[in-house]
Formats: C-alpha cells, structure tokens, sequence
C-alpha cells in the first residue's frame, strides 16, 4: 500500500497543494512554521479522518474558511481515491468519507490506507521512562 498523490485544500497554512509521489522516498525541507508538519498530519488526517494535534476537527480548517478537503490516491490494482471532507453549515460540522466517490462510515473508511504517525515525544516508547535519572 502506497501513496501516490495527495491533495490539500484548505488543511492548516496549507491553501493549494496537490503533489504526485514518485519515487519510494520524500524528503520534507523547510524553515520552522511552512508547513511541513501539518503537510504530515494531512496524510494521518486522509487515512484516519483524526487530527493529531487537536480534539476538534474545526482547527483542521485553514483559518477563515469553510472547508477543508484532503484526498489521495492509493497504488492498488484500480487505483483507490479516498477523501476526508470537513464543511461548516451553519454553526456545525459535517464530515464526509469517500472512497472512489462513494460515501462511507468512517468505520468502513479506515484501513484503506494505513500510517503511522510518530512524533518526538513517542521516543519515550523505545527509552523507557526516566525518574530521578534513573531507567524504570
């Protein structure tokens, strides 16, 4: 399972962005606040319709908008798209799942591409906890 292109529209800082992935390796390059972690949540976010670094979904949303959609393509026999959409009506939200253009639960949605997301603070799972400057 690969991803071959990702699109953003509207996801954190990022306005625009549709990238195809060609090789096997992607390097991220970038000063502090571009972008290049929230480039990495969007992958998490399309796979898991979950945010990483928030409970709430409308902090996903770039700022003044009123959606936001993520969507990519999967290498697969057909190749799969999968899509997470989040549009405010009214005062709420609602959330779409799609998978090839067709609606799903997110139960259902889950699993069609599959990531792993660590962060600085999980280097703590392979260290072990420190008390007192001392391993447990």
């Amino acid at each position: 399972m690969r991803l071959k292109s990702l699109v953003l529209q509207n996801f954190r800082n990022l306005e625009n962005i549709e990238i195809v992935f060609k090789d096997n390796i992607t390097v991220l390059i970038g000063d502090n606040a571009q972008g290049k972690t929230n480039f990495l949540e969007s992958i998490y976010f399309l796979a898991t319709g979950k945010p990483i670094k928030t409970e709430s979904d409308e902090e996903v949303i770039k700022f003044n908008d009123e959606s936001v959609n993520v969507e990519g393509e999967i290498e697969g026999e057909e190749g799969v798209r999968i899509s997470t959409i989040i549009q405010k009506v009214s005062e709420s939200l609602k959330k779409r799942f799609l998978v090839n253009g067709i609606p799903r639960r997110q139960l259902d949605y889950a699993g069609n591409l599959v990531v792993v997301f660590f962060r600085p603070e999980d280097i703590e799972l392979i260290t072990g906890s420190q008390v007192s400057g001392e391993n447990i």
